[in-house]
């Protein structure tokens, strides 16, 4: 069962419909659901619910969902998380890097758990780097 299961959704600030750059975009069960793939071509969802739950906890976010999306598909790097999630990470200045936790569940999907900016990244623990 993934987060997102068994929770009502939200929706998205002021109600509008957004332009990404995801491979796609859905509605489940009343829910608007953006699709991203990661780098190596899974499917990964953000869905209104999990973004409201991310500025609630990360308001300096809040203006960033697009590009929370497009960290996930273009990263500069890829650290590990917890649990087997994954951190994609793309600089936003010298020393502001936008994190997005993602986790895949198979080969065909995954779901963005969480989004923040750090101030530093031990890049000695990347999985991958951009050429």
């Amino acid at each position: 069962m993934t987060q997102e299961q068994g929770h009502s959704c939200g929706e998205l600030p002021g109600g509008e419909a957004r332009a990404t750059i995801s491979s796609g975009s859905a509605t489940a069960k009343g829910c608007r659901v953006d699709i991203t793939e990661s780098i190596d071509g899974v499917p990964i969802r953000l869905t209104a619910e999990r973004w409201l739950h991310i500025v609630e906890n990360h308001d300096e976010v809040a203006g960033y969902y697009d590009e929370v999306l497009e960290t996930v598909a273009g990263p500069d790097i890829i650290v590990p998380g917890y649990q087997g999630s994954l951190i994609a990470v793309r600089s936003h200045g010298k020393q502001r890097h936008l994190c997005v936790v993602y986790r895949k569940t198979s080969r065909t999907d995954g779901f963005i758990i969480t989004a923040y900016f750090s101030r530093k990244i031990d890049r000695r623990k990347a999985i991958w780097k951009r050429a």
